[in-house]
């Protein structure tokens, strides 16, 4: 409680400056932005802070994007396989009723169209990991793109704000 029996503190503040002479101005030296740089700055801020909410929007729309694209990838290549496996059956079952035997180039015939079944299951797989993979580079750098929208919008208000102070004591408006 030294402070307050010193006059020192909220209560001696208020005391000190009631008995300032008229015209005494607390704030002597210290700038306020004029109204029309304040405002400037503001946007700029504001401006900023939206872009960086926008990348980290894009980012989010970009991974859910590339969630569904792996899912599709996964029920094509399923697609793909069942659709092979329905093709052997036939070719099996036309081979069995001609009345051919499953050896030699029959049996060649279906090992070759099997393996060519998984290779478009695979690649269909690849792909869609590709895709999916290039939807996250792009959510990334919409991400990037609004961190520096962000950075940008902060430090064109500083320098909107160091501007007019500048102006001002160029004027002599300010100490």
């Amino acid at each position: 409680m030294a402070g307050v029996e010193s006059g020192i503190g909220i209560a001696g503040d208020v005391r000190a400056a009631r008995s300032q002479p008229a015209g005494f101005d607390p704030f002597a030296g210290v700038s306020t932005p004029t109204f029309g740089a304040g405002f400037e700055a503001l946007g700029q801020f504001v401006s900023g802070f939206n872009a960086f909410r926008q990348g980290k929007f894009g980012k989010e729309i970009a991974f859910r994007n590339a969630e569904q694209v792996e899912l599709s990838t996964r029920v094509e290549v399923e697609e793909i396989r069942l659709d092979r496996r329905k093709r052997l059956a036939s070719t099996r079952a036309s081979a069995a009723a001609s009345g051919a035997q499953l050896t030699g180039s029959i049996l060649d015939i279906l090992a070759a169209e099997a393996a060519e079944g998984e290779r478009a299951a695979l690649l269909a797989r690849f792909s869609g990991r590709i895709a999916a993979q290039e939807l996250r580079l792009k959510g990334e750098i919409a991400k990037s793109r609004g961190r520096a929208g962000l950075i940008s919008g902060i430090t064109s208000g500083v320098i909107t704000l160091a501007s007019d102070r500048f102006t001002q004591t160029r004027r002599g408006q300010i100490a």
